[in-house]
């Protein structure tokens, strides 16, 4: 255990600004004193173990991270979660600027102020975080590939096959409901929407409206993205590639192509 004075260099350049008061009780705020619990693989000494530390390279003992995202707020200024900080979000700070705005407000002092707008500037133009917890700007794939798909069988998006068992794995079932009409049915928790005919990122995706009802096929046509939510929690997108009828209601297969992250 040690204390460690936050300190910032911020101070100095924006001395004729009065802080005092602006402080909550989850603030980290400079000029106090913090007790933290070092650890053997802590870059940024506030006690928070790397692999678990929501900001590894800025000092944020208290974690805090107002949209849930992974990242802590002391290092995400992506503002609209695109996983790049630059002139847009800028744009989005100056219009909350002197407001208690939870994710502009980066040193969470409960305003958003000159402090927080140093910290945008040492954030411009990088990736939000690093962060030592799982978020949509460290994701990696899982899987990705092309699939033939037979009416009537299901798909699992996290591995990507085809099997006629409609359990777990599965995350989409062809449904066939008659010879002119057919479904992509979500099984087992998976969640799925239509996205349209722009390639959807998984930041897309993650915001995209998913449910578990299904989607008929007749609404849909080549060229169609689909975002999904696997039955394992993975985000997943695939684009109708191929098809042996036209229109899709009439088809009895399709073929498709997808990503998978994690």
């Amino acid at each position: 255990m040690k204390n460690i004075t936050i300190a910032s260099h911020i101070a100095l350049a924006l001395a004729a600004f009065t802080l005092s008061g602006l402080s909550t009780a989850n603030a980290v705020s400079i000029g106090e004193t913090v007790t933290v619990d070092q650890r053997a693989d802590d870059r940024d000494g506030d006690g928070i173990d790397s692999n678990d530390d929501n900001c590894i390279e800025a000092f944020n003992p208290d974690q805090h991270d107002s949209n849930g995202d992974g990242i802590g707020n002391r290092c995400d200024a992506d503002l609209n979660n695109d996983c790049i900080v630059n002139v847009v979000d800028l744009g989005i700070f100056r219009t909350r600027f002197f407001t208690a705005d939870a994710d502009a407000d980066l040193n969470g002092n409960g305003v958003v102020n000159v402090v927080d707008l140093g910290i945008l500037r040492t954030l411009f133009f990088r990736v939000p975080g690093p962060s030592g917890e799982l978020n949509l700007c460290n994701l990696s794939v899982a899987a990705s590939g092309e699939l033939g798909l037979n009416r009537s069988l299901g798909f699992d998006l996290d591995e990507g096959f085809q099997q006629g068992s409609l359990g777990p794995p599965v995350d989409i079932w062809y449904q066939a409901l008659s010879a002119i009409a057919s479904n992509f049915n979500p099984r087992n928790a998976a969640q799925i929407g239509v996205f349209g005919f722009n390639t959807p990122s998984a930041q897309d995706c993650n915001t995209h409206t998913l449910s578990e009802a299904p989607v008929a096929l007749a609404t849909l046509s080549i060229g169609s993205w689909l975002c999904v939510r696997t039955n394992e929690n993975r985000l997943s997108r695939f684009q109708i590639i191929g098809a042996n009828g036209d229109p899709l209601n009439v088809a009895s297969s399709v073929e498709i192509t997808f990503t998978t992250w994690e």
